[in-house]
């Protein structure tokens, strides 16, 4: 008698292997493959944690960068882009301290706000990461991207704003692009905003919301309804995204969803 429902006079081969199994050794070959990558950049020593798709074809870069005081990992636990975009190369980048609001003697970890704070330091480091990407790796150079919160957010800002030649798009939450905007080479940006934010006030984040209005040539047309997003259509193919939630400082867990799927829309023109 046959055990366990099994078929009489059958027996596994080395290479048989259960549904439920096959999904597993799927899910693990097709995961990104985490790396803690460190280069010297100038007199700085620049760390960033970073995870690449097994797929050979080429990839999205995903820039992430944390708010002051922040850390990498902690940046990589709260959002898990890589699960959420597996086929990305996504790159948690480290901060050096860096003054703030309440850190004016910068003994906490941050970035430069501003061109030629910080003698452009994280300028500098972006673009040695980019630039060992690009040596290293099969990118899609058409989809770099980058994101943060608070002043990793105005990081992100100064980057979409300074390297629009290699940015596709950018998001920041939490922050403001105030100075930064005008005059830019437009790129598509998503903002995402809490109305009660006390940190980084709300109103100065709508300035920012109506600068970028402003700068794609935004007609005031109804916007499209993406989810927890609203998208807004400017010239030459352009996107403004905000996300408006009745919160603080503090994302809400969708944000991190909101982000890529602004993101999976946009490439260089």
């Amino acid at each position: 008698m046959c055990e366990s429902g099994g078929t009489c006079g059958e027996h596994p081969g080395p290479f048989d292997v259960e549904p439920p199994m096959l999904a597993l050794i799927a899910t693990v070959l097709l995961a990104p493959a985490r790396t803690e990558l460190a280069l010297q950049v100038g007199s700085d020593r620049r760390e960033a944690i970073l995870h690449v798709p097994a797929a050979s074809q080429p990839a999205p870069v995903f820039f992430v960068f944390h708010g002051h005081g922040g850390r990498a990992v902690n940046m990589e636990r709260r959002n898990q882009y890589e699960r959420l975009w597996p086929e990305a190369i996504v790159v948690y980048m480290q901060g050096l301290p860096a003054p703030g609001r309440n850190d004016p003697e910068g003994k906490r970890t941050g970035w430069q706000k501003n061109p030629g704070e910080l003698g452009d330091r994280d300028l500098a480091f972006f673009d040695a990461v980019l630039a060992k990407l690009r040596k290293e790796q099969a990118i899609d150079p058409r989809r770099v991207f980058v994101t943060g919160h608070s002043n990793g957010g105005r990081m992100a800002y100064l980057l979409w704003a300074k390297r629009s030649d290699m940015i596709a798009a950018g998001t920041a939450s939490g922050s403001t692009g105030r100075g930064l905007i005008a005059g830019t080479t437009p790129r598509s940006f998503l903002v995402i905003a809490g109305e009660k934010d006390e940190t980084t006030p709300f109103e100065s984040q709508k300035q920012s919301i109506a600068e970028l209005r402003s700068l794609f040539g935004i007609d005031g047309a109804k916007p499209e309804k993406v989810g927890s997003l609203e998208i807004e259509k400017g010239r030459h193919g352009v996107e403004l995204g905000t996300m408006i939630y009745p919160g603080g400082h503090q994302v809400p867990p969708q944000a991190a969803e909101a982000v890529v799927a602004f993101l999976k829309r946009q490439r260089m023109p």
